[in-house]
């Protein structure tokens, strides 16, 4: 059976190398998704390939460790000296998809309805306030969000729940 983990923070401290920082925002592209232990092994396969290609690019920069440690209590990503929590999601590989496929369908719907009212900013503010929408997941999806008026509301949603 396929595990599933939903990718949380990302702790880093306050120095790190230049090529740590480059994987860790990376990384970040990743937070508060759903994640199978096949796209887990991926994604540390993609930040070793950035990493070579980075290193490729300036020799003098450091390499550091990408690894994915898993026990029954945790498990997490470590960059370096940093490192991206994960919790472990409990249930079938169907309802994870149906899981990650109710996230991607509600943001397309709020982007259509968002784009037909207009100026009415505070509404969609209020929208995602109610459905809880993360400050995280808000700067996420604002680039992904094709209408830019839209994607400036979330913009702000984040930016307002981010000082909350």
């Amino acid at each position: 059976m396929r595990d599933f983990y939903f990718v949380g923070n990302v702790y880093s401290p306050g120095r790190t190398p230049k090529t740590e920082a480059c994987l860790v925002e990376e990384a970040k592209e990743y937070c508060h998704r759903v994640l199978s232990d096949v796209q887990v092994d991926e994604l540390v396969l993609h930040l070793q390939e950035l990493q070579n290609y980075l290193v490729r690019e300036n020799a003098r920069l450091r390499r550091v460790e990408v690894r994915f440690v898993r026990n029954e209590f945790y498990a997490h990503l470590e960059i370096g000296n940093s490192c991206v929590n994960m919790e472990f999601v409990k249930g079938s590989c169907k309802e994870a998809a149906a899981s990650e496929l109710f996230n991607d369908g509600w943001w397309n719907c709020f982007e259509s309805f968002a784009a037909e009212l207009g100026d009415a900013d505070r509404v969609c503010i209020d929208v995602m306030t109610q459905a809880n929408v993360s400050s995280p997941e808000a700067f996420m999806r604002a680039r992904q969000i094709g209408d830019e008026r839209v994607a400036q509301i979330v913009r702000t949603y984040a930016d307002l729940k981010f000082v909350d």
